[in-house]
């Protein structure tokens, strides 16, 4: 149930890869966008001061530090594929509120109104609800997944219980070095407004100072569907796009905040901050090794 885990132990799961420049004969629409991002965040990174291109590259983890990295995401990917697929006709099955009673939370309640056409179409461009807040019902498009993540973020707000049930079944799936990864990537260790009691309101309101309102609230189903398909691009093209690792960072700090601002839209952005700090953030071992992912240009 954890496999897929976006919504759940750290939205990590989709959210760490750059994007490969492919030739425009291959490239769809989608993708050319892709390459133009490409080259203006190479024109971007001219702009920062060589000198900390120089640390991030001379601090980077030995041994082939960009291979390690993607090989890393390419399992994170890889399950993350293969559990969308497992489950996707359960999805269209009746919701079981005695094996899942989550998912029939009146917050939720994917049995007693199920998602409609309509519904689901509006969902893939848009998450959260029409008046701009963390939308409960998106958690119906992937059901029966992350039913503890749902249970203990969502309807409980217990962070601290999250936390820990997200870490054991994570280290059971051995993705929790690619879960270091995400939370130093997606600049989650920097965050020093979340705490065990952060309120859905409040994390509403960090939400908009770290993403801003109109980013987070207009973020669909499809935006997160589309970098999932950008990653296995990047992963099988990245020699062919020449990109050293300091612009890989660059494109991933950009991806990986998709990935965040879907745990906004979501409502659990508040409980992936936490699991981060609980499990990575102060991990002397975890910020020796991908603590440099979370540097900010100066």
């Amino acid at each position: 149930m954890a496999t897929m885990r976006f919504v759940a132990c750290a939205a990590a799961s989709f959210a760490l890869v750059a994007v490969a420049a492919l030739s425009a004969a291959d490239c769809d629409e989608s993708c050319q966008a892709e390459d133009e991002l490409i080259n203006d965040m190479r024109t971007e990174l001219l702009q920062v001061d060589v000198n900390w291109r120089d640390k991030v590259l001379a601090q980077s983890a030995p041994g082939g530090y960009q291979k390690a990295f993607l090989n890393l995401l390419h399992t994170r990917y890889e399950r993350t594929l293969a559990a969308i697929a497992s489950e996707a006709s359960a999805t269209d099955g009746p919701v079981d509120c005695e094996q899942y009673p989550m998912f029939c939370n009146p917050r939720v309640n994917c049995a007693g109104k199920p998602l409609t056409t309509a519904e689901r179409q509006s969902l893939s461009k848009t998450l959260s609800t029409a008046t701009g807040h963390p939308n409960p019902r998106s958690w119906c498009l992937i059901y029966p997944l992350h039913a503890m993540s749902l249970q203990k973020c969502i309807l409980e707000g217990n962070m601290t219980a999250y936390a820990q049930e997200c870490y054991i079944a994570q280290e059971k799936l051995h993705l929790v070095e690619a879960d270091a990864v995400y939370c130093f990537a997606a600049d989650l260790c920097n965050n020093t407004e979340v705490t065990s009691n952060t309120t859905s309101a409040e994390a509403e309101a960090i939400c908009d100072r770290n993403f801003g309102h109109s980013n987070w609230t207009s973020i669909g189903w499809k935006d997160f569907e589309d970098m999932l398909g950008r990653a296995t691009q990047l992963l099988s093209n990245y020699k062919q796009a020449n990109l050293t690792d300091y612009e890989l960072w660059a494109i991933a700090r950009r991806e990986s905040s998709i990935s965040a601002q879907v745990g906004c839209a979501m409502g659990n952005y508040r409980c992936d901050v936490f699991y981060c700090k609980q499990n990575f953030c102060n991990n002397d071992h975890w910020r020796t090794k991908y603590g440099n992912l979370s540097w900010t240009p100066q």
